[in-house]
């Protein structure tokens, strides 16, 4: 059932790979982990001060969906997905529905 639902998590994540602030997405099964960026052509970073990461996660639990942060360095700003084994596509869905419109959140907040 992880390895279904992980596959289907996979599919959903990767209409992200486009977006002008996700560097890299990276998993295994329900585990997966997106890497923002300023600019993913340069893989120029987001200011350490702009705290992208604690934003997207903030906007996640106002939208109704908890994200890990990670990442640490250079990689600082990382997102990761590690939802229950007992997810059903559905929440799939709002998942990755609300980590889109918690990115944009985000960047309107670092940017505007």
């Amino acid at each position: 059932r992880s390895g279904e639902m992980g596959a289907l998590l996979r599919e959903r994540v990767r209409l992200l790979e486009d977006h002008p602030h996700v560097a890299e997405i990276r998993g295994l099964g329900l585990l997966q982990a997106l890497e923002l960026v300023k600019d993913r052509d340069s893989l120029e970073p987001f200011p350490a001060e702009a705290r992208l990461t604690g934003k997207v996660v903030g906007n996640g639990l106002k939208n109704g969906v908890f994200f890990y942060p990670g990442g640490s360095g250079p990689a600082r700003d990382v997102i990761c997905l590690g939802p229950p084994f007992i997810i059903v596509p559905e929440e799939i869905e709002l998942l990755v529905s609300v980590l889109e419109k918690s990115i944009a959140e985000a960047v309107a907040q670092v940017e505007g």
